[in-house]
């Protein structure tokens, strides 16, 4: 076993075997709990991952003395059986790995499961190519590989079962979850998964939501429906790991119409011929359209009876409004009946 100089991202939680589908894709699965599934249908590649730190702590890492560049996967075992998994890098570089299971769930271990008796295999080697040996599998069982890129060099990671009568269950899904927010205030919040056939789904979050719908709505959404939501996608009976997705709700501007005093009514007045500059207090603001038509200012001048409004936009591109009404008293005109008269009279 050589020592190595610490370097690059790569934890493998290859918790299963690994041929999973051939295809590229960049390590995002850097904590157990987002490890990411894989079947042993076909070999899997993707891009090691370089100064993305140490593995979490908590697991017990057995043979390896630091854990650089970790990336996590897991595997659910469909065909029950040994099963060895080689892992190998592009160019040659140094590479190690741990495995542990059996668990009968991905996640869970993460939180102090991943003790030193359930370790499968390991290896801190100094090679670019390894064997994770899992014997004696069943069926239902779940195993989580870690894979980390020890030379902090820029390589392609590829793992694939390569030998054994064991395999995985190639039903496992990674959904993705997303949403239309930032939504404001009163408006309708829509959770969004990519559709599965036979699928169910499982949503969770703020305010003790649930729902099983694919994509389901909120209406009227309020301040307190915004947060964390969670999907966990069942396909066979087996679930999947829990995508998240942050919701944001926005306020909506609240302000007042005043004159150019400060002074708030329902009903201003004003005589013929004069006009009112009216005003809004309101320090966050994109734009502001009154009802006089001027726009992109926080004050206007009105000359005529009716409703004044102003309706103005937050960051966010929420909107409010606020109303008073504005009286133009009529112009009075005073004549007077005189009789004609004289000089002295």
């Amino acid at each position: 076993m050589l020592l190595h100089t610490p370097q690059i991202r790569l934890y493998l939680f290859l918790s299963l075997f690994f041929l999973s589908f051939i295809g590229e894709s960049s390590a995002q699965n850097y904590f157990c709990n987002s490890s990411e599934p894989f079947c042993t249908d076909e070999a899997f590649t993707y891009a090691a991952g370089v100064n993305t730190g140490q593995a979490e702590p908590g697991p017990n890492y057995g043979c390896l003395a630091d854990q650089p560049n970790p990336a996590w996967f897991h595997m659910r075992i469909g065909i029950p059986g040994d099963i060895n998994i080689l892992m190998q890098s592009t160019p040659a570089v140094d590479i190690d790995f741990i495995c542990w299971g059996p668990f009968p769930d991905p996640y869970t271990p993460c939180s102090g499961q991943l003790t030193s008796s359930a370790i499968v295999d390991c290896s801190y080697s100094g090679a670019a190519t390894e064997n994770c040996f899992i014997p004696s599998t069943l069926i239902g069982e779940y195993y989580i590989l870690l894979i980390n890129n020890w030379s902090n060099q820029s390589c392609d990671i590829t793992f694939s079962k390569s030998s054994g009568d064991g395999e995985s269950d190639c039903n496992i899904i990674n959904p993705s979850a997303t949403n239309n927010s930032p939504v404001c205030i009163g408006e309708t919040l829509e959770l969004y998964t990519e559709f599965i056939e036979d699928a169910t789904y499982e949503w969770t979050g703020p305010d003790a939501f649930s729902s099983s719908l694919q994509n389901p709505i909120i209406t009227n959404a309020q301040l307190l429906n915004g947060g964390l939501y969670s999907v966990v996608v069942t396909l066979n009976g087996v679930p999947s790991n829990p995508a998240t997705t942050n919701a944001v709700i926005a306020s909506t501007p609240i302000f007042e119409i005043t004159n150019m005093a400060g002074d708030i009514q329902d009903t201003f007045r004003l005589c013929h011929g004069e006009q009112m500059k009216f005003k809004v207090n309101y320090w966050d603001y994109v734009g502001a359209t009154w009802s006089n038509g001027n726009t992109g200012v926080l004050s206007g001048n009105i000359n005529t009876s009716g409703d004044v409004w102003v309706e103005s936009f937050n960051p966010t591109g929420c909107m409010g409004r606020d109303t008073t009404y504005l009286e133009v008293r009529d112009e009075i005109n005073i004549g007077f009946n005189l009789p004609n008269f004289c000089q002295g009279d």
